[in-house]
């Protein structure tokens, strides 16, 4: 089963949000629709996928998904969607 590590944006508090769904269309539309009554993303209803990256594990997902929440840096996170060559060289570093 693929795993994903996705990046969402909420334009109303502006802030950025990383997690790793397997569903991540799916995922946004919870996170929009208050599923998650204790997440940090209740706050807001208007979640966009900002950026996906598609991983190999689950193991994998979660080992990205820490790495980009390490950076937590808005400049990363656009130099990761603008650059997909930054990706590619994370997912070989977390590739085993």
């Amino acid at each position: 089963m693929k795993h994903y590590v996705y990046i969402i944006y909420s334009r109303k508090i502006d802030k950025f949000y990383t997690g790793e769904p397997v569903n991540p269309i799916e995922r946004v539309v919870q996170h929009n629709n208050g599923f998650y009554s204790n997440a940090s993303t209740k706050i807001t209803n208007d979640w966009e996928i900002f950026l996906t990256i598609k991983c190999t594990s689950r193991t994998q997902a979660i080992k990205v998904e820490r790495f980009i929440k390490k950076m937590r840096n808005r400049k990363f996170y656009h130099r990761l969607k603008n650059g997909p060559g930054i990706v590619v060289d994370i997912l070989k570093r977390f590739s085993g």
